[in-house]
């Protein structure tokens, strides 16, 4: 098992990785912190969108976790991205987020 770790911009990268049809094969787990997924006019969800028909199904847990303090934007951009990995589930796929205290 790996997983890979990124907090804030890093959680981006997270996101990259996951969202990647190789990279997203090396590892078991994904845990981003904060990540800054609404970057570039929420870039990261377009790239969800073309990736899609290319990434094999992940067998994989997902870990989202932002301040309750962040910008509601952030918020709402955690809660909206997870609804879209949710959504591209597979069997053995989980997709969790906390907003933490």
């Amino acid at each position: 098992q790996r997983a890979l770790i990124g907090k804030s911009f890093g959680g981006s990268g997270v996101a990259h990785a996951l969202l990647d049809p190789e990279a997203s094969q090396l590892f078991s787990h994904f845990l981003l912190g904060s990540p800054s997924i609404a970057w570039d006019d929420r870039a990261f969800f377009r790239l969800e969108e073309a990736s899609v028909g290319s990434r094999p199904p992940l067998r994989a847990a997902v870990y989202l976790c932002v301040g309750e303090k962040e910008s509601d934007a952030q918020l709402a951009c955690a809660r909206d991205f997870k609804r879209v990995l949710e959504s591209r589930g597979a069997p053995g796929w989980t997709v969790f987020l906390d907003v933490i205290q």
